[in-house]
């Protein structure tokens, strides 16, 4: 199979083996028809299957800020 479109994509997960969300990052590796037929859904299920944990896919437009207020500095 011939990959011809790397789509990058974020999404919030959660971390094992404490289930703390992360931010995700990764890129998806379609043919030109796989990425005419991508959903957020669809990328949701190819995201699970390289087993990540996700909760949700980021927008584009969505900006997330991220504090652990645990960590002493």
């Amino acid at each position: 199979m011939s990959y011809e479109v790397i789509v990058p994509v974020r999404f919030l997960f959660k971390r094992e083996p404490d289930n703390v969300p992360m931010i995700g990052l990764s890129s998806l590796h379609l043919t030109h028809r796989e990425h005419e037929a991508l959903t957020d859904d669809v990328a949701l299920n190819l995201l699970r299957a390289q087993g990540y944990n996700v909760i949700r896919m980021i927008q584009r437009d969505e900006n997330i800020i991220s504090i652990n207020f645990k960590e002493r500095f």
